[in-house]
C-alpha cells in the first residue's frame, strides 16, 4: 500500500478515494500516513463541530495548526499555498476553522467571536488536545502555530501560555 500511495504522489495524482479497506488494517495506517491530507471533524458537543484539513507527511518533523485571522478560512489559497510548502519540508499541517457553523453564521451578524482573542486562544488550545488525543501518528511531534491578524493573536496565547510544553514556534 505504501508503495501505491507514494507512487501516486509521485505522479501528481491530485486525489486518491479509498471506498472500502479491503485489505490488512495496517493498510489503513499507510493510507494515513502517507496519503496525504484528511478531513477531520472535531465534535465539541453533539451539535457543534468543527472543521479542518490534516496533512500528514512522511518522517514529519513537527506539526503546525493555522490560526486563520477574521475573514478568512482554512481553504483560503494563501493558508493553503503555505501549508504546502511546508508539507514540502517536512512538517505535517492543520489547517482549521476556529467557529462552527452556527457560530460562524452569528458571527457574521454580531462580528463579536472573530475578533474575541481569549475565545479564539482557547479553541486553538482544545482542538490541539483533542489532535494529540485522537491522533497516534501526531504524539510524538512538536507544534507550531502560524496566524494572521486575529489568528497570530490567539496563537501567540495558545502556543505561548496554553499549550507552552508542546509548542517549539509560534510565526505571526
Amino acid at each position: 500500500m505504501k508503495s501505491a500511495i507514494l507512487t501516486c504522489k509521485y505522479l501528481n495524482v491530485k486525489s486518491i478515494i479509498v471506498a472500502v479497506p479491503c485489505s490488512a488494517t495496517d493498510c489503513i495506517e499507510d493510507i494515513i500516513i502517507f496519503g496525504g491530507k484528511q478531513s477531520i471533524k472535531i465534535e465539541l458537543d453533539s451539535q457543534h463541530f468543527l472543521y479542518g484539513d490534516l496533512t500528514l507527511v512522511p518522517n514529519s518533523i513537527g506539526l503546525v495548526l493555522f490560526a486563520h485571522g477574521s475573514g478568512s478560512s482554512r481553504l483560503s489559497p494563501r493558508n493553503q499555498y503555505v501549508a504546502e510548502q511546508l508539507n514540502e519540508s517536512q512538517i505535517s499541517t492543520f489547517l482549521l476553522d476556529l467557529l462552527t457553523k452556527n457560530e460562524e453564521i452569528e458571527d457574521d451578524r454580531t462580528r463579536k467571536l472573530r475578533f474575541n482573542i481569549p475565545f479564539l486562544a482557547d479553541r486553538l488550545s482544545q482542538v490541539t488536545d483533542w489532535l494529540y488525543q485522537n491522533n497516534k501518528n501526531i504524539q510524538n511531534l512538536s507544534i507550531g502555530y502560524f496566524g494572521a491578524s486575529t489568528g497570530g493573536a490567539a496563537a501567540i496565547i495558545a502556543g505561548g501560555i496554553k499549550q507552552q510544553k508542546r509548542t517549539k514556534a509560534i510565526v505571526s
